[in-house]
C-alpha cells in the first residue's frame, strides 16, 4: 500500500508542474534525550534544470527545546555546498507555537524563523524572516498528511518576497523510520518583481526519510 502510495504521489507531483522542476532527497535523524530536549541531524540533495544536474548539497545539526506543549524553540547550523565549489554557512532560530484545532485530530502551527547565511570567502550576507503556517492532521500513524503556506522576507533586499505552498504525508514505514513526501509549489510574490517580468516559479517534489530514536527508553 505504501508502495504505491509513493509512486503514485511523485508521479502526480511530475504530472502536476511543466515549468521548472526540482527534485530533494533528504534523510534526518533524530533524538530524543529528555521531554524537553531534542537533538537531529540532517543531509539534503537538491537538483534543478528539471532534475539535471546537482545544485546543492546541505548538511544541517539542531537542536529543539519544548518550553510548553504549545512552545517550541529550535536552532541550527547549516552547511551548503552550492554548484560543487561554493561553500555557504546558515544559522536560524524559530519559535513555533501549536494547538489542536477545536481539540479534534487536526493540528494547527505556526513558526516564525529568523535565518542568517554567508558565503565563505565572499561578502554578500544575507538576513531573512520566514512565517510558515502549517495545517496537519493526524487521525492515524501511520499516514498524516498535511498543508503549509510559508512566506519569505530577505532584509537586505525589500523587493525580495515569495511565497511557498507544500502538501505532503508523512508515512510511517517501519519501527522508528518514516517517510515524508510533499510537492511543493514556490513562487516571487508578483507585486515584488520588476515590471514586465514573469515571476520566478518552481515546483518541487520532496522525499525524505526518517530516524527517530528514544534515549529516554533506553536509561529506563
Amino acid at each position: 500500500m505504501n508502495l504505491r502510495l509513493i509512486l503514485l504521489f511523485v508521479a502526480f507531483c511530475y504530472a502536476f508542474n511543466t515549468q521548472a522542476q526540482e527534485l530533494w532527497l533528504g534523510g534526518e535523524a533524530g533524538v530524543k534525550l529528555t521531554n524537553r530536549w531534542e537533538v537531529e541531524a540532517e543531509q539534503n540533495l537538491r537538483t534543478r534544470e528539471n532534475v539535471t544536474e546537482w545544485r546543492k548539497s546541505l548538511s544541517e545539526l539542531g537542536a529543539s527545546y519544548e518550553v510548553f506543549q504549545f512552545l517550541e524553540l529550535k536552532a541550527k547550523f547549516r552547511h551548503s555546498v552550492l554548484h560543487r565549489k561554493v561553500n555557504e554557512q546558515r544559522v536560524s532560530g524559530d519559535i513555533k507555537l501549536k494547538t489542536d484545532v477545536l481539540k479534534s485530530d487536526w493540528k494547527l502551527s505556526y513558526r516564525f524563523r529568523y535565518q542568517y547565511e554567508w558565503k565563505v570567502d565572499h561578502s554578500n550576507d544575507l538576513a531573512g524572516i520566514r512565517n510558515e503556517l502549517e495545517l496537519k492532521f493526524g487521525y492515524e500513524k501511520e499516514l498524516q498528511p498535511y498543508f503549509s503556506f510559508e512566506t519569505f522576507h530577505f532584509l537586505e533586499d525589500a523587493d525580495d518576497m515569495k511565497y511557498r505552498l507544500t502538501v505532503g504525508a508523512k508515512m510511517e514505514w517501519i519501527d522508528n523510520f518514516t517517510v515524508n513526501l510533499a510537492y511543493r509549489y514556490q513562487r516571487n510574490i508578483p507585486q515584488f518583481t520588476e515590471f514586465g517580468d514573469e515571476p520566478d516559479q518552481t515546483g518541487i517534489v520532496s522525499i525524505g526519510v526518517g530516524y527517530k530514536f528514544d534515549a529516554r527508553k533506553k536509561k529506563k
